[in-house]
């Protein structure tokens, strides 16, 4: 070595390209230093998230992907049930954030307005009413045998109230099927089984499949609001401030669904 180095001293040449690959060495020691510090850096650990239906079903399934890529080192379980289940896992510390409807007198998840979803009139594509060229009044909208969620649920609510704010309380006599999962609800409809209303969230796909109709009825105007909850009593975890900023930022008005 001692050799090398006088050799390398009375040959200007060689003090160059020594130089040279000297100080790639170090920049060489530098990627890997930051590397390591990066890696030092990635959030592991586990995150819980808790949903309704809609959220879960079709808001989330393609958020969580793109979560995943961003922190593939944070192992992620999803937790589902009703608006009152899911805030309440939050309220108890089983679970780190809750996308649901907004829930009354909880004591310690907070939440937020996350989206406002509007909802949207559908038929099959075999059914008389996707042939119709106009719109439809409310009254004959209520006079098709609708689909609906069974009493007491927000999204049974939601569509009554419209009804009554319309005037056609005849509504409340009429025949409907209540089903109690929203995915049968469709499968009725795209088989030409009456009407429905539902979020456009829950049924994006299948219109651009046309595998169900848009209808357009007069004066419809009924939307869901749905909620990021988190428990304020307790210290958000770096894998829910992490999800819940990125989720925050997927959601500015210019991306907004």
């Amino acid at each position: 070595l001692f050799g090398s180095a006088l050799i390398i001293a009375y040959h200007p040449p060689f003090v160059q390209r020594f130089l040279s690959y000297t100080q790639k060495l170090f920049g060489i020691f530098r990627e890997i230093e930051n590397v390591f510090s990066d890696l030092n850096h990635l959030l592991t650990g586990e995150l819980t998230i808790a949903a309704s239906a809609v959220m879960g079903n079709y808001f989330l399934s393609s958020f969580i992907g793109e979560f995943y890529k961003k922190y593939p080192l944070i192992s992620i379980r999803l937790e589902m049930g009703d608006s009152a289940y899911v805030t309440h896992l939050v309220e108890e510390g089983l679970a780190d954030v809750a996308l649901s409807r907004h829930v009354k007198n909880l004591k310690h998840c907070k939440q937020k307005l996350l989206i406002k979803e509007p909802y949207v009139c559908v038929c099959g594509p075999t059914s008389p009413l996707a042939a119709m060229k106009r719109s439809l009044s409310a009254k004959e909208f209520s006079e098709n045998y609708l689909v609906m969620r069974q009493k007491g649920t927000r999204m049974r609510s939601k569509l009554e109230e419209w009804f009554k704010c319309v005037g056609v309380y005849e509504f409340l006599s009429m025949p409907v099927i209540e089903v109690n999962s929203l995915e049968s609800s469709k499968q009725l409809i795209a088989r030409g089984f009456g009407a429905a209303a539902f979020p456009s969230i829950a049924v994006r796909q299948e219109l651009k499949r046309e595998s169900l109709i848009m209808l357009s009825v007069e004066n419809f105007s009924v939307t869901a609001d749905y909620f990021l909850g988190y428990n304020d009593k307790r210290e958000l975890s770096p894998a829910a401030f992490e999800f819940i900023s990125l989720l925050t930022e997927s959601m500015k008005p210019k991306d907004q669904i």
